[in-house]
């Protein structure tokens, strides 16, 4: 059965909150946590290609075009481990299993690596993964599985305990995949890209079980799905975001205010009520699904494009990483769960 979605009222702005009265927004206090800068060049030698939280909330995953994945424990803030060289080409995604044990990583250089957080090395490496680069991976809550799709627009699920590759479903796409879900009922696997479409694969039957087709007017940047399994969110290049009930196979909305910016992320806040997003431009929007409409935004959360996002498990922290060599962390609010 589904649910209605319901909203609150509070959502944070870069370094402060914003809280939106009507269509104003007020500014409170300042909500900033943290902020790891690994450079302060323009070099981009460690810019941040993507950013995983530890279910368990102890410590955040990222990599680094450096071809580093540095952990950063939370409790004592500061770099406790950092696996360096991880990949011989830009590591483009990593993950984190849902028993905070593993760190799996996608690379250009087309391999999947397994890396123990308890020994501290690389487990195993799977060689030629895919026949084109790694570019996205994706975790199933409270199971073993990993997903990762690759520029030669095939999809593999992997059993990152038996260390096997499950099954591969070939061309699911008629152009680059873009962005890739795994749905939290473990059931389906949701992929946006590039040619318009959002596909929903079935892990049990190992087949596309069905197509948006034409879902946005330009080609799909990210895609995101309820802690429910019920709806898909999916952004576009040109800035637009709808919500797609996956039961009924139907549109439910399409927001109508915009920001016409270059979408580079999608997440949403643990309880669902809010859409974050990533933005070419820096900025980091808060997007109420009840509402319908913008609530608030960072206005500069990076000095260059946001490249990850991510929520922690108790829903009281944003993870944002970024071009500008940093990762920023900020507090969500009491209002927010």
């Amino acid at each position: 059965m589904e649910r209605e979605f319901q909203a609150d009222f509070l959502i944070n702005k870069s370094n402060k909150i914003m809280v939106s009265k009507e269509n104003e927004c007020q500014i409170e206090e300042n909500y900033l946590v943290d902020r790891i800068v690994l450079a302060e060049d323009d070099t981009k030698e460690n810019a941040v290609t993507s950013v995983a939280v530890s279910p368990k909330g102890t410590f955040i995953a990222f990599s680094v075009s450096s071809l580093s994945i540095i952990i950063w424990d939370f409790c004592e803030r500061n770099i406790f481990h950092s696996f360096d060289k991880a990949h011989s080409r830009n590591i483009n995604s990593i993950v984190i299993t849902s028993d905070s044990e593993i760190i799996v990583s996608g690379s250009a250089d087309k391999s999947l690596a397994i890396w123990s957080l308890n020994d501290r090395k690389l487990v195993y490496r799977f060689e030629d993964a895919h026949e084109g680069e790694i570019e996205v991976l994706a975790s199933s809550r409270g199971s073993k599985y990993i997903v990762s799709r690759s520029r030669d627009a095939s999809v593999c699920v992997w059993d990152v305990q038996e260390l096997n590759m499950i099954c591969r479903i070939e061309k699911i796409h008629n152009e680059s995949i873009s962005s890739l879900v795994f749905a939290p009922d473990g059931k389906h696997i949701v992929s946006g890209s590039a040619d318009r479409c959002i596909t929903i694969c079935s892990l049990e039957e190992k087949k596309i079980l069905f197509s948006f087709e034409g879902a946005h007017r330009d080609f799909i940047r990210a895609v995101a799905i309820t802690s429910d399994s019920q709806y898909i969110v999916s952004g576009a290049y040109d800035g637009e975001i709808a919500i797609w009930s996956l039961p009924r196979r139907t549109l439910v909305f399409r927001l109508d205010e915009i920001e016409k910016i270059v979408i580079e992320a999608i997440t949403l806040t643990g309880n669902d009520k809010y859409i974050i997003i990533g933005y070419s431009d820096t900025t980091i929007a808060f997007w109420g699904i009840q509402e319908k409409k913008l609530i608030s935004k960072f206005v500069k959360a990076h000095k260059q494009k946001v490249t990850s996002l991510t929520v922690t498990a108790d829903n009281k922290y944003l993870v944002s990483g970024s071009d500008d060599q940093t990762v920023a962390i900020h507090t969500l609010g009491n209002k927010i769960y």
